[in-house]
């Protein structure tokens, strides 16, 4: 790939990017298409709340009303038992 196409590709995408970001949600949770052909926000399929049997022991998946909410969820899940796991170590934040 040329130094022009990487450069065109990387534009493409941070529009992208950008246009994503500025979308707009009544709640927070998983994207996901209706039946009906419209958006919908459900359960959060985030990995982080699905790794090591999470939907088993039922961790709240959402949706969530509040950014609170959400991200109460994720301290307690790293406040109880996986804050040292290496594949989890802050990434619930990212």
């Amino acid at each position: 790939m040329s130094e022009d196409e990487r450069e065109k590709v990387l534009t493409q995408l941070g529009r992208f990017v950008y246009e994503l970001s500025t979308l707009r949600f009544s709640k927070i949770g998983s994207v996901f298409l209706s039946e009906r052909g419209d958006f919908e926000i459900g359960q959060c399929l985030r990995v982080a709340t699905l790794l090591y049997g999470r939907a088993e022991r039922n961790v709240p998946r959402g949706p969530f009303s509040t950014a609170k909410d959400y991200y109460s969820v994720f301290a307690a899940i790293l406040q109880a038992h996986d804050i040292w796991h290496t594949d989890l170590f802050g990434g619930p934040f990212f």
